[in-house]
């Protein structure tokens, strides 16, 4: 479909493709995702079995300290 508005001969015609593409988009397509949450997690080099599990520190009673490192 991209190429469409690519191999356009005309600003209007590559304006009138686009369009029509989001025409499609909105009527067939089933779920558009808009926004991706993004963590950002930090933790000292010295923990050891940490566990991330869906976006949440997991078990800390489970976490070890590395006291060589």
């Amino acid at each position: 479909m991209i190429d469409v508005v690519n191999e356009a001969n005309s600003k209007q015609e590559a304006k009138d493709a686009m369009f029509r593409i989001q025409e499609i988009v909105q009527d067939e397509l089933p779920m558009l995702t808009l926004l991706y949450p993004s963590n950002t997690y930090a933790m000292d080099k010295r923990l050891q079995d940490v566990k991330l599990i869906y976006g949440n520190y997991y078990q800390p009673a489970e976490w070890h300290v590395n006291p060589n490192y």
